[in-house]
């Protein structure tokens, strides 16, 4: 949060809140290049500020608000290539390729990776053996919620499809 400027009101406080979060995923993707890690992560952070949640997401973390009536709605965006085809575009158009896991043969197997590394995701922290087409930039959305929503459920990709 030390992208926030200090001594800001609430109000201006909440709208620079999006962009400092952004900021605070891209210094973590430094942190890692600079101590040579080539692992990365998935990373869902959620503020929550009065009636106020914002979310920001790289990978495939979700975030979920639920409110009394039962209706879920989604506050992240799978980066998974095999789900969105706008993040499918976005690499392929920065130069990357996106296919499957090739076999000998020239079967295709598994899920759709980017090309160089042959990760699944378009968007993690880390993951600097992948080459640029990753980024760290995270999805970010802020809503307003009143006294209906009941819980606000965060998981893992593995965790939301072992139902």
């Amino acid at each position: 949060m030390s992208a926030l400027p200090p001594d800001i009101g609430r109000d201006d406080w909440l709208q620079a809140l999006p962009r400092a979060l952004v900021a605070g995923f891209v210094k973590a993707d430094i942190d890692f290049q600079r101590k040579g890690e080539v692992s990365g992560t998935t990373a869902t952070l959620v503020v929550v500020d009065g009636f106020t949640v914002t979310v920001a997401s790289v990978g495939d973390s979700r975030c979920i608000l639920d409110t009394q009536g039962g209706e879920l709605q989604l506050l992240t965006v799978d980066h998974r290539l095999e789900e969105n085809a706008e993040e499918r575009e976005r690499v392929t158009a920065s130069g990357g390729e996106v296919g499957r896991l090739n076999l000998f043969g020239g079967q295709e197997v598994g899920p759709l990776r980017c090309w160089p590394g042959g990760l699944c995701l378009s968007r993690s922290i880390g993951d600097m053996d992948v080459g640029e087409f990753i980024v760290p930039i995270p999805h970010v959305k802020q809503v307003k919620v009143d006294t209906s929503y009941k819980m606000l459920g965060i998981c893992s990709f593995i965790c939301c499809n072992a139902s």
